[in-house]
């Protein structure tokens, strides 16, 4: 195969040079002798065309010379669009008048003529010879092996608090949750900042992207600078530390943040935001204290100290709710549910499910029993407990009593009817 690229670097000089002629050209053509050819503000809109279009030319000159992979569509339709303005160009030089005393038109002419031959062969050129703008067999296989190296799956969301999460990270930047991050080679679950898969044995390579973003964030936080710049470089660096897993640092990041905000709600925001680390790293105790400062500095609590806390008691609650139910103590199960729905009415916790898996395991005894009725009515009221399904209950009631899904969807489409009916009428 022909090597192209030598002579896309002259063509590539050719338009550098083009671009130039493309802003003389205009500005003389259309301003300054502009009442051979076309009225002032016709002119003004011309010349500002033709300065964005040397813009382009000069951006086009570097992908071409350097023939940058991906490049070759987007320079060739800047290109064509230069090859118009040309046209544009050498039609006013012409309607101007070539006589004597015109002799810098003349001049422009030319040269305009000469730039439009280089433009129209480049863009030939660039078509011909667009495999040279595209990856090589060698390269393409270089980065399939690449991403073939990615030795961790995870999700792409925190599955606490929902935020956007990229592959590298290890704890969440915004709660300090633990991702859930899986080895690529067996599946093989990894916890914290490990070398190796403790399965297969498979290297986990450290992403040396978030440790150089840490160095930098150093860097920043440690220049002069007003006091709440610093106070927000510090908590962009402890959201850097909790995304390579290091907890502890992190949390003394934050306090550095603390110290130097003058604002009592950015440190309660501050004082909250350590404490939903804590408690998701599981050190419940450390949190209530933090909480405890935040309302003791705030007693507004518009940083939402109260809430959080809320949510670690019923978390606790939950917890012991779960562990009531695998020992069979379901009067205790239920009980302890209620108490953390009391305690978090939005049920953030799920402990609606437990109640439904009681209730399903009730109702599973009721069917044994020949009592078919009363299990179903057991199991309606565990399905409204758990409308997503995430307990047993969804699929026990299809088990036995599988014309009730039928009437689900039934009423499902007859309420959907209902809506679009009401939603005409308005």
């Amino acid at each position: 195969m022909v090597n192209g690229r030598p002579i896309l670097k002259v063509f590539a000089l050719g338009l550098l040079l083009g671009g130039i002629m493309t802003a003389i050209s205009s500005v003389y053509l259309f301003m300054i002798d502009a009442k051979y050819a076309y009225g002032t503000l016709t002119g003004i809109v011309l010349v500002l065309g033709g300065i964005v279009l040397t813009g382009l030319e000069l951006t086009c000159f570097l992908p071409i010379f350097r023939i940058e992979q991906g490049s070759g569509a987007q320079t060739r339709n800047w290109v064509f669009l230069s090859f118009l303005m040309r046209i544009l160009i050498i039609y006013s030089a012409l309607i101007a008048g070539l006589s004597p005393d015109k002799l810098f038109i003349l001049i422009l002419l030319i040269l305009n003529i000469i730039a439009l031959i280089f433009e129209a062969v480049l863009l030939i050129l660039i078509s011909v010879l667009k495999k040279e703008f595209q990856p090589t067999e060698e390269e393409i296989r270089a980065r399939m092996r690449r991403l073939g190296r990615s030795t961790v799956k995870t999700v792409s969301d925190c599955p606490n608090c929902h935020e956007i999460i990229e592959k590298e990270w290890i704890l969440c930047p915004q709660c300090g949750t633990a991702l859930p991050r899986l080895c690529a080679n067996c599946g093989q679950m990894l916890t914290g900042r490990v070398e190796k898969c403790s399965n297969c044995g498979a290297i986990i390579e450290e992403q040396e992207s978030i440790r150089r973003n840490i160095q930098t964030l150093i860097a920043i936080s440690e220049e002069e600078a007003k006091p709440e710049a610093k106070s927000i470089r510090y908590a962009r660096l402890a959201e850097a530390y909790l995304k390579s897993g290091e907890i502890d640092v992190a949390l003394e990041t934050y306090k550095k943040a603390i110290q130097f905000t003058e604002f009592d709600q950015k440190r309660c925001n501050f004082l909250v935001k350590m404490a939903n680390i804590l408690h998701n790293a599981g050190r419940d105790e450390e949190a209530m204290k933090i909480l405890g400062a935040s309302i003791e500095l705030d007693p507004t609590d518009v940083a939402g100290a109260n809430a959080v806390k809320g949510q670690i008691k019923a978390d606790a609650t939950v917890k012991k709710a779960n562990e009531a139910l695998k020992a069979g103590d379901e009067v205790s199960a239920i009980a302890l549910a209620d108490e953390a729905i009391i305690i978090d009415p939005s049920d953030f916790h799920n402990a609606s499910i437990i109640k439904s898996t009681v209730l399903t395991h009730q109702a599973e005894k009721l069917a044994e029993a020949g009592k078919k009725d009363e299990a179903i009515k057991a199991l309606d009221k565990a399905v409204r407990l758990d409308p997503s399904g995430l307990g047993p209950a969804w699929a026990a009631r299809d088990r036995l009593a599988p014309g009730e899904k039928k009437k689900d969807e039934k009423a499902k489409r007859k309420a959907f009817k209902a809506q679009m009916k009401a939603a005409k009428k308005k």
